[in-house]
């Protein structure tokens, strides 16, 4: 694997609904290494979520950019990091969400 990159685990399904998993390059942020936080489940293969970390009022993302960010109660608000939690936790629509409905709401960028 070339400097800045890792491999990524996907889980993808065929036309037919058949699931296979293979593996392929993603950049890792070196700062924080590949494996400092749990793995995203990227049910769909396709997710730009790599990994998560929650606290109790928090959740942060790394991209497979290696971009992370920070999201709080008090940005977006509970409801929307709650959300982003449980979507997290099932491994399923957490990209989607952030891009469809929290776009730039993060509190910060790491």
């Amino acid at each position: 694997m070339s400097r800045g990159l890792s491999l990524c685990r996907v889980v993808a399904a065929d036309a037919n609904g058949v699931r296979a998993a293979a593996a392929r390059a993603c950049p890792v942020n070196p700062s924080i290494g590949p494996s400092n936080m749990p793995r995203y489940g990227n049910l769909s293969g396709d997710s730009g979520v790599v990994s998560y970390e929650t606290t109790r009022d928090s959740i942060t993302l790394t991209f497979v950019n290696g971009d992370r960010y920070v999201y709080t109660h008090a940005r977006p608000g509970r409801a929307a990091v709650d959300r982003m939690k449980a979507l997290a936790k099932a491994g399923r629509g957490l990209s989607t969400f952030v891009s469809q409905q929290v776009r730039e709401n993060y509190e910060r960028k790491l």
